[in-house]
């Protein structure tokens, strides 16, 4: 199996638990110093993003930089990471860093539904998590939700994108009006379902003549342009998208979206405080509950000799076929400090 088909296979199958899984780690910069020389950095770079490459192409996601200034490195990768210009631009990042080590210099990049790889800027090591997926939440109105005054989310974001520290560059469905109108149909199309199933007409906020929201008009090009974040030309532009929430008042609850990613939830209003109370009393014995849990599977894990693992990042990954791995296996741990005194105890009483 080739490098770049055997990345692919441990992408998936990295289990959906929300840990972090190591992918990729090139040896060719495992150091994780920077070269002083561009033309050894530019032989580096050809090999240590490969696996980077592979997992970009295989999500459909346009190759970007987010350090470097200007909108051409759009468009001429993977040659741009091993430029002189990102070169140039990666030193100064790498300068800043205190220690001059590579652990400050990852990018986590978001592929959706719950899925992030991030990687080193600088030694090519690629890793992956996946989040437990979130069962749909069926509901038209906000009445048919179980819980009152929590929000609830009805659908997620077509990007997962950080929320105030955004740049253009991580919105692709802002790239261009195609990419908007391949993106965010279903969005649209979910929320004028809810607009109507609440009986309720929100007015484009961005739009000059306020136009009631229709899914055929956020879809519009005249619509997008209006948009801050499509507005401006500069592609490193910092974007809150915190600044995109639209909020509604319905008749038993709040409705609320966002204008840039997509995302809709839902509130219930509480008929009154008592069924308030009574929630927030069986919230608190559900994680009082979760609590103790948590606490005796501790005391478990220290009575039977298993510590909590110090890398969490194992160098193989669990597959339906398991791949071939050059890192030797993990020698088995030692008995816990408690039970080694508990042993020792026991052969003094014995010795006595």
């Amino acid at each position: 199996m080739s490098g770049v088909a055997e990345v692919v296979a441990r992408w998936q199958g990295v289990p959906t638990d929300g840990g972090w899984y190591r992918l990729a780690c090139p040896e060719a910069n495992a150091d994780g110093q920077l070269p002083a020389d561009p033309s050894i950095w530019k032989d580096l770079a050809a090999t240590i993003f490969a696996d980077v490459e592979a997992l970009y192409r295989h999500h459909g996601l346009p190759l970007t930089c987010d350090i470097c200034s200007g909108a051409h490195h759009h468009y001429y990768f993977p040659e741009h990471w091993g430029s002189k210009k990102h070169f140039g631009e990666l030193t100064r990042k790498w300068e800043k860093d205190s220690n001059r080590r590579s652990d400050g210099l990852w990018r986590s990049v978001p592929f959706g539904g719950g899925c992030y790889m991030k990687f080193n800027r600088v030694t090519g090591e690629v890793q992956g998590r996946r989040e437990p997926p979130i069962p749909p939440c069926q509901a038209r109105r906000p009445g048919q939700l179980q819980k009152v005054e929590r929000w609830v989310q009805i659908r997620g974001p077509v990007h997962e994108v950080n929320d105030d520290c955004s740049t253009k560059n991580d919105w692709p469905n802002i790239w261009s009006s195609q990419a908007w109108k391949d993106a965010m149909p279903q969005s649209w199309n979910h929320l004028q379902a809810l607009l109507e199933a609440n009986r309720v007409q929100v007015p484009c906020k961005y739009c000059p003549t306020r136009p009631f929201l229709t899914a055929d008009h956020l879809l519009q090009k005249s619509h997008t342009n209006e948009l801050p974040c499509c507005a401006s030309r500069n592609p490193g532009m910092t974007i809150n998208k915190n600044e995109y929430w639209e909020e509604s008042i319905v008749d038993d609850g709040w409705l609320k979206f966002n204008y840039l990613s997509g995302e809709i939830w839902m509130k219930r209003r509480a008929r009154n405080d008592e069924e308030l109370q009574l929630q927030e009393s069986a919230e608190a014995e559900e994680l009082a509950a979760a609590r103790r849990q948590h606490e005796q599977n501790q005391l478990d894990e220290i009575m039977g000799g298993a510590g909590p693992s110090e890398d969490p990042l194992p160098t193989t990954i669990p597959l339906p076929v398991p791949l071939p791995s050059s890192a030797p296996a993990p020698p088995p741990p030692g008995p816990s400090p408690f039970l080694q005194e508990q042993q020792q105890q026991q052969q003094q009483q014995q010795q006595q």
